[in-house]
């Protein structure tokens, strides 16, 4: 299953390595990662494709507890 994490975040240079240590935690890879910066707020899409529903929705959850993060989609896709 697909997993398709959309971040809003504020543009920091710690936010790109905290968020991407949710999967190197879990020894996971992701397909795709983009950002883009706009003033003071970053847009982050990371794609995988090795996890769960489960472990998607509590990744989604870990980062939405990151302060730099102020939102987190997730969208599911097989």
């Amino acid at each position: 299953m697909a997993a398709f994490f959309n971040i809003w975040a504020s543009a920091d240079a710690q936010i790109l390595p905290r968020l991407l240590e949710y999967f190197a935690q879990r020894d996971l890879l992701t397909s795709q990662v983009s950002a883009r910066i706009n003033g003071d707020e970053m847009t982050v899409l990371i794609v995988t494709d090795a996890l769960s529903r489960f472990q998607a929705e509590v990744i989604s959850e870990k980062m939405q507890q990151n302060v730099l993060v102020s939102r987190v989609t997730l969208t599911l896709a097989d």
